[in-house]
């Protein structure tokens, strides 16, 4: 993060001093140029910035009149930040469970909570920066006219799906997509920012009334209930800057998940007889974006603790599945009831894959891998 920023830190400086020239803090031109230039990348005609992607999740929930009595899918595995934007509204959280190779959501089971019960909206995830079954969902979905579709692609920027670009959903039939712009993401912003895109002019006309207090016309006349959701002028200028190297960078990404992908296939040949299940590599898309590199191994603690121990930094994107965070607990569900989410929340672990990691960085990870592998290989022989 800290050779991102520096690398920028001249336009960033440029664009702070442009805010403060201007004196304009709030809804000025610094948002209406990034919302004309998010909008454009994404395929859509219209993009509203706020302040975070819970933000983004959120209004687009409230856009659609959903609150208490309204039941809305989601995906068992994902950021908790998705659930939580349901249970902000009032809303009832319907997990539906994953799929096992890329962790976004499974198409059968998803056919499973539509005949069990009546979902009024689902809001499907790109997660990892991989592209959810889209056409496939949608073709499903298109049989219940009724359930409003969100697209949560906070980790998706620049992400394709079947030559449709991330965020474009929403520029078609399927109306609505948010995304996040936290600093880790593919754009980020230098604090916390989101965005939200679609094609129909009286959502986009409706979102930006919700995200200022409900004021319609009149700045002062509020005709519906909103809230303070803003992005400040300082945020949309850094995106802007940001914005530019959004090619670049993810290429920079799909080139070191590459080179991380094509050693671990060597490594699962090497040691696949021995330990075929030690380390699970990713599902690879052609039209992702390298958001993270996530591996699935079933000695997650002892992989993690061998990595540290040579200054080798891992997450785990994520510990907990929807249905079992502990805020959900009264809608009484329990483990093994979302098999294949709560086996990515046992085994997942997010390799180091910063588009300017070195090669000694890049080989120091792959070796940190191969020893492990090799140790638990011996093990066993």
């Amino acid at each position: 993060m800290a050779l991102q920023l520096a690398k920028h830190r001249d336009q960033y400086q440029q664009a702070f001093d442009a805010v403060l020239d201007s004196a304009w803090l709030v809804n000025g031109p610094q948002l209406a140029a990034f919302e004309q230039e998010w909008a454009s990348v994404s395929g859509a005609k219209y993009a509203i910035g706020v302040g975070s992607g819970f933000d983004a999740l959120l209004l687009c929930l409230k856009v659609y009149g959903l609150g208490p009595g309204d039941r809305v899918g989601v995906p068992a595995h994902t950021c908790p930040a998705t659930a939580m934007a349901v249970l902000a509204t009032g809303a009832t959280i319907v997990p539906i469970d994953v799929d096992r190779q890329s962790g976004n959501m499974d198409l059968k089971a998803l056919e499973m909570v539509l005949c069990e019960q009546v979902l009024q909206a689902v809001i499907v995830v790109n997660l990892y920066g991989r592209a959810a079954d889209w056409i496939n969902i949608l073709d499903v979905l298109d049989h219940y006219p009724n359930i409003k579709i969100i697209e949560d692609n906070a980790q998706g920027q620049g992400v394709w799906s079947d030559r449709v670009p991330g965020g474009q959903v929403g520029s078609g039939n399927y109306a609505i997509s948010a995304t996040s712009f936290y600093p880790t993401k593919n754009i980020g912003a230098l604090g916390e920012a989101g965005a939200i895109t679609t094609s129909d002019p009286a959502l986009a006309e409706r979102l930006r009334s919700l995200r200022d207090y409900g004021n319609g016309a009149d700045r002062f006349v509020s005709t519906e209930q909103g809230g303070n959701y803003r992005l400040d002028e300082l945020q949309a200028a850094f995106l802007r800057v940001t914005l530019l190297g959004l090619v670049e960078f993810n290429q920079q990404k799909i080139k070191v998940t590459q080179r991380l992908n094509h050693a671990l296939e060597g490594l699962a040949a090497c040691y696949g007889n021995t330990q075929p299940d030690l380390i699970q590599l990713p599902l690879t898309h052609d039209d992702g974006n390298g958001h993270l590199f996530v591996i699935r191994t079933t000695k997650r603690a002892e992989l993690q603790q061998h990595l540290t121990a040579q200054g080798i930094q891992t997450m785990i994107h994520y510990p907990c599945p929807t249905h079992l965070q502990p805020v959900l607990a009264h809608l009484g569900y329990q483990a093994g009831d979302f098999l294949e989410a709560e086996a990515w929340a046992a085994e997942c672990l997010s390799l180091p894959s910063h588009p300017m990691l070195s090669d000694q960085e890049l080989d120091r990870i792959i070796n940190g891998l191969d020893s492990f592998w090799a140790m638990h290989s011996n093990l066993l022989a």
